[in-house]
């Protein structure tokens, strides 16, 4: 029996590879002996926070769980916190409401604020109530 294959089943047939990787291709490790020990200096994958940033991100998320702030809010506050100028505007922001609140801000001998002096860690329930007004200088900063 003769059977006709059709031309485009023809064309079709020449164009699909004959072979088809069943696996991604291996590597093969190559182990070295070690001579001496060399010291690399460690670089984290990730950019470091400052305690500021870290704190301010961590009371974003719990003004998000509590309902406070929406989805939308919490995520363009995260954003904006990357931006190097907004978290400097940021910090200065909470520093002149520490200071206006009674709250004790650390000096240095020239008698200007020592920002690193500041456990930001400790001051959780502060920036909580603090959100709010970076949301506020947010929409100033650029936002809606």
């Amino acid at each position: 029996m003769h059977y006709a294959i059709p031309l485009v089943a023809a064309v079709i047939l020449t164009l699909v590879p004959q072979e088809w990787p069943t696996t991604q291709p291996q590597t093969q490790r190559v182990v070295r002996p070690q001579v001496g020990v060399q010291e690399q200096a460690v670089t984290p994958t990730r950019l470091q926070r400052s305690p500021f940033h870290k704190s301010v991100v961590f009371a974003i998320g719990k003004q998000r769980q509590a309902g406070k702030l929406t989805m939308r809010q919490a995520v363009r506050l995260r954003t904006a916190m990357m931006s190097p100028a907004f978290r400097e505007r940021a910090k200065e922001l909470a520093v002149i409401q520490m200071a206006f609140s009674g709250g004790e801000v650390p000096m240095n001998e020239a008698g200007f604020v020592d920002q690193t002096a500041i456990d930001w860690e400790g001051l959780a329930t502060f920036l909580e109530r603090l959100v709010p007004i970076l949301l506020q200088l947010l929409a100033a900063y650029g936002g809606e």
